[in-house]
């Protein structure tokens, strides 16, 4: 409520009191507290601030064992922490400091594998994978990604995510490897293998996700009719997303490439849209 008006300060106030009351409760409340307070400051623009906040979660993280966690709890422990390391590498490379970016994401890999969760370490070899591909460097990407994907195929018992979710995310990572290489059949035959696995989903976000590598590769090959057309049905599906974080999420990259594509009006539209529902995640939130 207080940052849809504006009331950035009150905001922060309130979950600077959330953090003292966490603190006299367990790390694990703490480390929800203040990570709800970098997001905060993320949705403010304060990534520095932000970036504080989650190490201070992280380390709070690290004073805890997960050995003396119960069982069927430390897979959720693993994958939070985890989760906050990959935020904390994205923060890094956002502000353009892609050394410390890398450094973070090769010990989400690390960390993932101290964990014993297969799963978790084959999410952290294809994140490092689009790291090194946004990068530019494809021959590092494209080793990352066979890594995650040889680790995926001797996965028995996924845990979370299902061995269809993990295949889909490798897929995609190969297909913009493939696309940047300018190998568009190659680029083809992974979003349609990445398409099938996608439509048996209940959930409309695999789908969308597929869609925009499809919409990627034919921006890459000059097709902007395919590409429009692409785009329509992404923005037809993200409007029919469940909560208003994904529809959020899922409609602003479609206002951008709009933008690219001279269509301001659209764009426009679309972007108040997804600030309708990010303002609604928001008063949620606050």
């Amino acid at each position: 409520m207080f940052i849809i008006h504006g009331e950035y300060q009150k905001a922060l106030e309130v979950h600077r009191r959330n953090v003292e009351i966490s603190q006299r409760l367990s790390p694990l409340d703490e480390v929800v507290s203040l990570n709800g307070f970098a997001l905060t400051y993320t949705l403010f623009g304060d990534i520095r601030k932000a970036i504080e906040l989650v190490q201070q979660a992280l380390d709070k993280y690290q004073a805890i064992d997960p050995k003396q966690l119960k069982p069927d709890f430390r897979p959720s422990f693993w994958g939070s922490r985890l989760l906050l390391v990959n935020s904390l590498s994205l923060q890094y490379e956002q502000l353009g400091e892609f050394d410390n970016a890398l450094t973070i994401a090769q010990q989400r890999v690390q960390l993932a594998h101290t964990s014993g969760i297969p799963q978790e370490e084959v999410v952290a070899l294809i994140e490092l994978g689009n790291f090194y591909t946004r990068r530019d460097q494809l021959p590092l990407a494209l080793e990352t990604i066979q890594q995650a994907d040889k680790l995926l195929t001797n996965i028995e018992t996924p845990i979370v995510l299902t061995e269809e979710d993990l295949r889909l995310k490798v897929l995609l990572a190969l297909t913009e490897i493939h696309t940047v290489q300018g190998d568009y059949i190659k680029a083809w035959e992974t979003t349609q293998q990445g398409l099938k696995i996608a439509l048996q989903s209940l959930d409309h976000q695999p789908e969308i996700d597929v869609l925009d590598k499809i919409r990627s590769l034919y921006a890459a090959q000059g097709n902007a009719a395919k590409e429009l057309e692409t785009l329509n049905q992404i923005v037809m599906l993200s409007k029919k997303l469940p909560n208003a974080a994904s529809r959020s999420l899922a409609l602003r990259e479609p206002a951008l490439t709009y933008t690219t594509l001279g269509d301001y009006k659209t764009s426009r539209e679309l972007l108040q849209q997804s600030l309708t529902e990010a303002e609604k995640v928001k008063s949620q939130v606050i």
